[in-house]
């Protein structure tokens, strides 16, 4: 209905926007035409909360981290040889990840569309896997295989990524 509505981690007054709500606001703003797909807004800033707005600032800095993380996502596919529907699962860690509307982040092209199906968040994954390796022994034989199967890609001076980055600063679904 073109209301923003907002919630707070354990229903506290809010007093700014966490990681994820920050897509979640985004996302919002698109669909409510109060953003554009260029991270321009109607208003120098928008209010999201009482006390709380975001402002072209947070915007850009979202489209700069949104960018580098689709940029990833595509180089690493292309790395590999193969495409988004190719993708049997799309792990997401951490607290960020936990949180994460998986629809607002295709929304915003912070993901691939293809991967919203098969996002599975895991949560705090180095605690996790820390704690299993603790644990139970094979888990450490496992790790160390997993390990030596890992390729290093390098974003940093790559050209395809620096390709990649810049199609990726649109605030629009990537297929």
């Amino acid at each position: 209905d073109g209301v923003l509505r907002y919630t707070t981690i354990g229903n506290e007054k809010p007093v700014g926007i966490c990681g994820s709500g920050l897509v979640d606001a985004a996302a919002a703003l698109l669909e409510t035409d109060r953003l554009d797909e260029t991270g321009a807004m109607d208003e120098d800033e928008e209010p999201i909360a009482p006390g709380v707005a975001l402002a072209g600032q947070d915007i850009r800095k979202l489209q700069l981290a949104k960018g580098a993380i689709a940029a990833g996502i595509r180089t690493l596919c292309k790395t590999v040889g193969i495409g988004m529907e190719q993708v049997d699962a799309f792990y997401v860690a951490g607290g960020f990840g936990a949180h994460l509307d998986m629809d607002n982040a295709a929304k915003i092209g912070l993901i691939p569309r293809a991967l919203v199906q098969k996002a599975v968040s895991v949560g705090n994954a180095a605690l996790a896997g820390t704690m299993m390796m603790l644990l139970r022994q094979e888990f450490i034989e496992e790790a160390r295989n997993i390990a030596c199967k890992a390729q290093v890609v390098t974003l940093s001076g790559s050209a395809a990524f620096s390709d990649a980055f810049v199609d990726s600063m649109m605030f629009e679904e990537i297929v």
